[in-house]
């Protein structure tokens, strides 16, 4: 690629099988916007350690701005090209909470963590956002971390299988949550409640972090991994929303594309349906690049019971093995050598054969003097 060359698209194609709807794999790429992490916050001691996580990333390379702003100095423009908002008070009010809103709906991540006020006094807060308000403090619980979502979202184990170290967090104490609608919880605690619950939204993620990382009342600052890791995430996230460039499932995505340009891909689709056929698309700036959904291609393995309803009254030979397990090519090979070697001992037999002894007359037997 030419050096000045910063966006772009390819296509990863295979040879042609059986199948030529999966032959073809469209791809993006741009470079990474700006890693901009807006906190709000009441009181710096309890956000010190958010703070350093959103600081710097996992490389090193491209370490975060982040921005401390109050309650009153929230607006739209403070999230403009924020990639992730910490909020570390009173939930937003009413004129706080539309700015909230809006950049939730436009892919944005918001997470909420406690407030000084509700940890120091232990009453309920009275404010909520979407539906949901913190309502008691638990102090001196002491409980452990029950169970937690290692297959997806913030929690999920790291790409080499590994799961994160939340059954090792140390949690002294926690608030409760009220909600008005069902919440996801990525982690629960003993007894139930949860430990970082997840807002259901069309776009962007909201959660709900129920302890702070202030060191007198829990690990997640002394035991940094997993708030370092989950932060982290989170931001990917909000850049993902932020960024030109963008990877979809044929299908998922509900927004008109009259505007859409093709770049590639099949040229006898209808503008209407580029959201549901691959290739790659642009609008305005922005590049789309749109493949089949994983699950198309992955090939189901039936159980046995499903198998013996299929075949049921049918005669059918099953034959099972495992991946790897070469014994019936042996045998197959063998098979072949035995028999190879029975005909060339037949061969040599009827070669050993001794000739059969014809006697001969007496008159062709020569006579001397």
């Amino acid at each position: 690629l030419p050096a000045e060359q910063s966006t772009g698209w390819g296509r990863i194609s295979l040879p042609a099988d059986a199948n030529n709807s999966d032959n073809e794999y469209f791809f993006v790429f741009a470079d990474e916007p700006q890693r901009r992490v807006v906190v709000v916050t009441e009181d710096r001691a309890a956000t010190r350690a958010l703070e350093v996580a959103a600081g710097i990333s996992a490389t090193g390379e491209t370490n975060a701005t982040v921005d401390i702003v109050a309650p009153e100095q929230l607006d739209s423009l403070a999230l403009d090209d924020a990639a992730l908002l910490i909020w570390q008070t009173s939930l937003p009010d009413a004129s706080t909470a539309p700015a909230v809103k809006n950049y939730v709906d436009a892919g944005g991540q918001v997470m909420f963590y406690p407030p000084s006020s509700l940890i120091a006094g232990g009453a309920s807060a009275s404010s909520s956002f979407l539906g949901v308000a913190w309502e008691d403090w638990k102090a001196d619980a002491n409980v452990m971390v029950d169970n937690w979502r290692g297959d997806q979202d913030l929690l999920a184990a790291t790409a080499s299988g590994m799961g994160l170290p939340v059954g090792q967090l140390k949690i002294d104490s926690y608030a409760t949550l009220k909600s008005e609608v069902e919440l996801s919880k990525l982690s629960t605690l003993s007894g139930g409640d949860p430990l970082v619950a997840k807002l259901p939204t069309q776009r962007g993620g909201v959660y709900f972090v129920t302890t702070s990382a202030d060191p007198k009342v829990s690990s997640l600052a002394e035991s940094g991994v997993v708030l370092f890791v989950v932060i982290q995430r989170a931001i990917e996230l909000g850049q993902q929303a932020l960024g030109n460039t963008t990877q979809r499932t044929a299908g998922m995505g509900d927004e008109a594309t009259s505007d859409w340009r093709q770049l590639a891909g099949r040229s006898d689709i209808l503008s209407t349906e580029f959201n549901l056929q691959s290739g790659v698309y642009q609008s305005d700036s922005r590049l789309f690049a749109i493949n089949r959904a994983v699950a198309e291609d992955q090939q189901e393995v039936l159980e046995d019971r499903q198998l013996e309803s299929l075949f049921d009254g049918l005669s059918m030979s099953r034959v099972d093995d495992t991946a790897g397990n070469l014994s019936g090519i042996v045998r197959e090979i063998w098979r072949l050598f035995l028999i190879a070697m029975i005909v060339a001992m037949l061969l040599e037999a009827a070669l050993c054969l001794p000739k059969a002894f014809t006697p001969r007359s007496r008159s062709a037997i020569p006579k001397f003097n």
